[in-house]
């Protein structure tokens, strides 16, 4: 039995697995598990995916993981600050990121609000000088009504606030 399947052997013995033959016969080793079922290994398996595919299958059959070493920033406490401070300063500088985030697209659509308002100001100011001119041009009439009703609407509804 090579020395890597021992140690799998080893590790899923916490999950109820047991050593039934190291040999069948056949080049394999031989597996209990307390609910009955069998699996056969391989003495030799030929890479190390072979490895962890019957530790993958040994888990599923088991119903539970073998135990894991923890890493090391972890139990060595490197990894995330468990103080409530530094939370809730991470936490704060998440929102107030957050907050100026849609602080900015709020200016942005009422910038464009008003660009649009500007525009069809301007254009319905030279519809109407050039109405002026020609008082009996219906086209000139139509466009400039338009107009004024398009920017009575944009008037009328404006962008809502966000907050």
């Amino acid at each position: 039995m090579n020395a890597e399947v021992r140690d799998l052997v080893e590790r899923v013995r916490c999950i109820g697995w047991s050593l039934e033959t190291t040999s069948d016969g056949r080049g394999h080793v031989v597996l209990l598990h307390e609910n009955g079922e069998r699996c056969r290994l391989p003495s030799t398996p030929s890479d190390h995916r072979g490895l962890a595919n019957a530790l993958a299958y040994l888990e599923r059959t088991a119903g539970q993981k073998v135990p894991r070493a923890r890493s090391g920033s972890y139990s060595q406490g490197l990894g995330r600050s468990v103080d409530a401070q530094v939370e809730a300063q991470r936490v704060r500088y998440r929102a107030a990121a957050a907050e100026r985030a849609a602080d900015r697209r709020e200016r942005e659509v009422l910038a464009a609000y008003a660009s649009e308002l500007a525009e069809l100001a301007e254009a319905s100011k030279h519809a109407g000088i050039a109405l002026r001119n020609d008082p009996n041009n219906l086209s000139l009439r139509s466009t400039h009504e338009r107009l004024r009703r398009q920017y009575a609407d944009l008037l009328a509804s404006p962008p809502r606030r966000t907050a």
